[in-house]
């Protein structure tokens, strides 16, 4: 029972490793797009 315990944390932590890596690369999709969008309205 432990084991599942522990298991199924180790799991609930990996996936949420991976939403928020997930989450970050999305907003920084989202800054680069923006910064792009910037340069090229200054140019």
């Amino acid at each position: 029972m432990a084991s599942n315990n522990d298991l199924s944390s180790r799991e609930v932590e990996s996936y949420t490793a991976k939403m928020v890596d997930k989450a970050s690369k999305d907003e920084l999709t989202v800054v680069i797009k923006h910064l792009l969008n910037h340069i090229r309205m200054h140019k």
